[in-house]
């Protein structure tokens, strides 16, 4: 991934929406800034959400749909876009 990408995998979560507020807990930490070597950066993440529904679905075809889902969330100025919601992306 980019040097500025990362994966967050949270496993045996039973129910779709506890994943999504985990998600938006995670995305909340990012809301005050940050002091790094004396100066402050406020950053907002962009997130792409992929829910495995389908057992059957291959791992890099999770992280394509989160990649494009997060590519959304930019283009949308940040914050969380859930692809398991959003057929089209």
């Amino acid at each position: 991934f980019g040097g500025d990408e990362f994966v967050v995998l949270i496993t045996g979560a039973q129910d779709p929406d506890a994943v999504r507020r985990a998600t938006d807990r995670l995305v909340a930490a990012f809301d005050q800034p940050f002091e790094v070597q004396g100066r402050e950066l406020s950053l907002t993440p962009s997130v792409g959400l992929v829910v495995q529904a389908d057992p059957d679905v291959a791992p890099d075809e999770l992280l394509r749909r989160a990649d494009a889902a997060m590519y959304v969330a930019k283009r949308a100025g940040g914050g969380v876009h859930d692809a398991s919601r959003d057929p089209q992306s």
